[in-house]
């Protein structure tokens, strides 16, 4: 069957932030050892929360009994951080040539405060038919419910979707498991394992569709 949606992920498969180093220092002002024990806190505990990043940062600063002065630094470093987010070099063009073909949807374990700031600054918005963000709805992948969503608003057959997401985990188990087509797109070179595999894609411009 012919796929009709095509579903995005959003971070490090459309947009990327290379601030490794301010990403670190904000990880461990906050107490984390790294910025990836960051992020996996902010994904197990707060991305199905309405919480923005700052009130997040306030909270987990209450739970460790942080000064308070850390919030402002935070602050400087996390805008940093976004002046210095990109986009894929190949994603506005393949956005518009899906978009003359498919429906497109984005699915992002995110709060909608920053990614919608992101969206808007690379006129990325106008190629969606639906946009979820994990902090909208109280889920956030791998959980399946998140996915059931996207099936539900275009009412069409799991087998008519396409899912392309960079984390295995995350984008491409769950998606199968609902019987979803799925693709890799291994944009931080995290999975060289699977290259060769027809559903590992290393960046938009391989994209058959």
């Amino acid at each position: 069957m012919k796929p009709k949606v095509i579903v995005f992920d959003f971070w490090n498969t459309l947009v990327y932030d290379p601030s490794v180093e301010k990403n670190t220092q904000i990880a461990r002002l906050l107490g984390f050892n790294d910025k990836l024990e960051f992020w996996k806190h902010l994904d197990k505990h707060y991305m199905h929360t309405s919480l923005t990043f700052y009130d997040i940062v306030k909270e987990i600063m209450e739970k460790r009994n942080l000064p308070e002065g850390i919030l402002d630094e935070v602050k400087n470093l996390w805008e940093e951080c976004k002046e210095h987010v990109g986009i894929f070099p190949d994603a506005v063009k393949t956005l518009e040539r899906l978009k003359e073909k498919y429906k497109l949807a984005l699915l992002s374990n995110t709060t909608k405060d920053e990614s919608e700031e992101t969206l808007n600054r690379f006129g990325l918005k106008k190629y969606f038919d639906y946009i979820i963000y994990s902090s909208d709805v109280g889920l956030s992948k791998p959980d399946p419910e998140i996915f059931k969503l996207v099936l539900k608003r275009f009412k069409m057959k799991p087998e008519e979707f396409v899912m392309i997401g960079d984390t295995l985990k995350l984008d491409i188990v769950p998606a199968r498991m609902l019987g979803m087509k799925a693709i890799l797109i291994d944009s931080r070179g995290r999975y060289p394992e699977y290259k060769g595999e027809d559903w590992y894609i290393a960046s938009l411009k391989e994209l058959k569709l």
